[in-house]
């Protein structure tokens, strides 16, 4: 795999993964070393963590997490849409107030404010411990929601910083 793969999927910090692609984080609890409970139900995923079972933890989920399914159980509501061509990227907020984003097949036009079956497909579950400083460590874009910002504004941020994704070393 490449070094954009890696840090794109396997990010060892907060700070990497706001830089790397669109994402938002959620709270959870570690239910075992591979699963996490949350507000979208139990996350499973594909690798597993050693810190303790019942901790808090951050889950990171990108748009392609995100799957519209429309009979499912759990909804979000439309709060906002950008149409790419093929598909359509939604911003969605969960009744806690937390936002995501998922694509869409573009054939599927939603409007703003209308609710939407999401499911969660996440097999590349990424975690990191919550200890109360990891939402400090995100760039916030909205009050009240740990969300990750589009890579450019953070990109330009980083380069006026004079730090670049290059002189990012991952052991």
């Amino acid at each position: 795999m490449g070094y954009a793969y890696n840090l794109y999927h396997e990010p060892l910090t907060p700070y990497v993964a706001s830089f790397i692609g669109q994402g938002y984080f959620i709270r959870g609890q570690l239910s075992s070393p591979e699963s996490v409970q949350t507000e979208l139900g139990e996350l499973r995923g594909n690798r597993a963590y050693t810190w303790p079972v019942g901790g808090a933890v951050d889950v990171l989920l990108r748009p392609d997490d995100i799957v519209y399914a429309p009979d499912s159980a759990l909804k979000a509501r439309i709060v906002g849409k950008s149409f790419q061509g093929a598909s359509t990227l939604y911003r969605l907020q969960m009744p806690t107030g937390a936002q995501l984003e998922s694509i869409f097949p573009s054939h599927v036009d939603h409007q703003i404010g209308a609710e939407v079956g999401i499911r969660v497909a996440a097999e590349h579950l990424v975690l990191f411990q919550a200890a109360g400083s990891t939402a400090e460590q995100i760039p916030v874009v909205e009050l009240q929601h740990r969300s990750l910002t589009p890579s450019a504004p953070v990109g330009a941020r980083l380069a006026r910083e004079g730090v670049m994704p290059a002189d990012i070393i991952i052991d």
